[in-house]
């Protein structure tokens, strides 16, 4: 009989899970369900569906987790500090046509600062008015394994780099809300251009 009620509660869980697959519905992870909010950021220049419970990353913490001097502009984490977004608005003009090399250089010198850098996929993504270029791997930190999302897109003919990291043991679901999440991005400045249009 217990089996019986594990199966049941297992497709329960599946079944709820069917109904939350996007940014737009929330998304489970680990079992729980995150629900997402519209976050704006530079000027406004740009908005993105984030988990609404992720906070700005602690400067002291950023600097520590993030110990290069270039490290990301933004970082959102979870209240664990185990999950990352971060996103870093590169003052470089850039065509939509120029994002595939410049992932492709972004991938070859991350891979060249750390050799012991194991990488999986590389794609397009078409998010909500434009393209973005994503690419992932698995890292190493002192104590654990690491799953990295890096992703480049335009905004306002601009170079937006984002990112989603996680602890390697849980990446799977993650690398899908990544996915979800860079498919959010806006460029407002194309929304004013064209007549005002509002999140």
């Amino acid at each position: 009989m217990e089996k019986i009620d594990e199966v049941v509660l297992e497709l329960r869980r599946e079944l709820e899970k069917s109904k939350h697959t996007n940014v737009y519905t929330g998304m489970y992870a680990n079992r729980q369900l995150i629900r997402f909010q519209r976050f704006f950021f530079f000027q406004d220049k740009m908005s993105i569906m984030l988990p609404e419970d992720f906070q700005e990353m602690d400067p002291d913490m950023a600097r520590f987790k993030y110990p290069a001097e270039n490290r990301p502009e933004l970082i959102l984490t979870s209240e664990d500090s185990t999950v990352n977004f971060t996103l870093k608005y590169v003052d470089v003009p850039v065509r939509e046509e120029e994002l595939l090399p410049a992932a492709s250089q972004l991938r070859a010198v991350t891979g060249r600062l750390n050799p012991s850098n194991l990488f999986f996929e590389s794609d397009t993504l078409e998010r909500e008015d434009g393209m973005a270029v994503w690419f992932d791997y698995k890292s190493y930190a002192l104590d654990d394994a690491m799953y990295n999302f890096m992703y480049l897109t335009d905004i306002d003919g601009h170079l937006l780099q984002g990112a989603c990291n996680c602890p390697f043991a849980i990446y799977k679901e993650w690398k899908e809300i990544a996915r979800q999440v860079v498919m959010s991005v806006r460029d407002r400045t194309k929304e004013e251009s064209n007549g005002g249009k509002t999140d």
